[in-house]
């Protein structure tokens, strides 16, 4: 079985999936070779449901192309600013993606292939009650330069966080397979993985205080991104790219937040609590809000 590690799935899957690992390391290695070096593949949590089997794909990443060389950073670079205020946002955007530079990252992938289907390409990218074509994991450098060019503008809103970007991360990336609290825990651990980088608790940000445990979906007027955003805590970004490592992921389908603890202006990736994630890669058209801890909320 190498790899592959199968949990209660019929004999004819077992075949497809050994036989789809070599192509989707082939299709993956050559998706991002550009930027990335990958290794280590492995295939992982396979489960049978409606309609076709899950499965998530865990391997090494390494960032090879110094972050000065990346798309949005040359945008950054050609716009020519020397307002002191805009070259300060650019050297600690930089210092944030150098973090990450030629460092070997846990990161997953989590896929749905339907039944009857066998090739790399009837693969969607499974995120929670999302299905993508395979297709958005490919990277658009100009897209990613159309990025830097709108994150000129939003130097203004400029902040310093109120808590410990790293503290939080690290904090996040060893407690994110730790048995839960909560039947539905997402918003429970963000806020503890905040609290452990220094954000200060309170009477209305506190464990068991609904702004702590609840998600803040839809309508709702409290719960944790209400309270970041309200408190100028993390303020909600439309531009990806300032998804700093420390922002918050929600999602807008359904109730569910996540930390983000990997951001290179190409890749996001997100860890997790309730649908258990270390670094799962946050694909392009993935319908979610991004709330930052850098960007005044506005």
């Amino acid at each position: 079985r190498g790899n592959l590690k199968f949990l209660h799935i019929g004999k004819e899957n077992h075949k497809v999936l050994k036989d789809l690992k070599e192509p989707l390391e082939k299709y993956l290695k050559e998706n991002y070779k550009a930027y990335y070096d990958l290794k280590n593949i492995k295939i992982k949590k396979i489960k049978e449901e409606d309609g076709g089997i899950s499965f998530t794909a865990n391997f090494k990443m390494t960032l090879n192309k110094k972050p000065e060389d990346l798309p949005f950073f040359k945008a950054l670079e050609d716009s020519k600013i020397k307002d002191p205020q805009f070259l300060k946002y650019k050297k600690y955007l930089l210092s944030l993606a150098n973090k990450n530079y030629n460092k070997n990252q846990e990161t997953s992938i989590n896929f749905f292939l339907p039944y009857g289907k066998n090739k790399v390409e009837d693969l969607k990218l499974k995120k929670n009650k999302d299905y993508l074509p395979i297709t958005n994991l490919k990277i658009d450098d100009d897209i990613l330069y159309k990025r830097g060019q709108r994150a000129v503008k939003s130097f203004a809103y400029f902040k310093k966080p109120v808590f410990n970007l790293d503290k939080s991360v690290k904090y996040c990336r060893e407690n994110w397979n730790r048995e839960p609290q909560y039947q539905n825990d997402c918003a429970n651990f963000v806020s503890q993985c905040l609290v452990a980088g220094g954000l200060k608790e309170n009477e209305d940000f506190k464990p068991q205080h609904i702004n702590y445990i609840s998600t803040g979906y839809g309508r709702e007027k409290t719960g944790l991104v209400k309270y970041l955003e309200k408190n100028n805590i993390h303020g909600l970004i439309k531009n990806r790219s300032l998804a700093v490592e420390g922002s918050v992921v929600y999602w807008n389908n359904f109730s569910h937040v996540g930390l983000i603890t990997y951001n290179d202006t190409i890749l996001i990736k997100y860890s997790a609590h309730t649908l258990a994630k270390l670094n799962e890669i946050i694909p392009e058209k993935l319908d979610v809000k991004f709330y930052s801890p850098m960007i005044k909320s506005n």
